[in-house]
């Protein structure tokens, strides 16, 4: 029989998260290895001293300090946007005015 008593398989087992068979599988497996039950029973104990445990609360300038931040992001990006258009603006033109110039020579080689 395959053991399957990595951590995350155990974890998945305790938040009964596997298929039935898996499920199964692993009940087994815990009911013939004492390191397998132990790691469950451990995994549990955590389980429920998190459930238990009290929702933590962010400090009162936790949401001015996001947005102020997410303000500073989002002003920086907008201030590159408008150089990479500026730019690709003047890559335009000057592609454009190359482009021009390459045909005026060339009409001019033909009259």
């Amino acid at each position: 029989m395959r053991r399957r008593t990595d951590e995350s398989h155990l974890s998945a087992y305790v938040d009964e998260m596997l298929s039935g068979p898996e499920m199964r599988t692993v009940a087994a497996e815990a009911r013939l290895d004492e390191s397998t039950a132990a790691k469950l029973a451990h995994l549990r104990q955590v389980v429920q001293a998190l459930r238990e445990a009290p929702e933590p609360s962010p400090p009162a300038d936790f949401w001015p300090q996001v947005y102020r931040r997410v303000r500073q992001v989002a002003l920086a990006e907008a201030r590159r946007s408008r150089w990479r258009r500026t730019l690709a603006t003047a890559g335009g033109s000057l592609l454009l005015v190359a482009a021009l110039a390459a045909l005026a020579k060339w009409l001019l080689r033909l009259g």
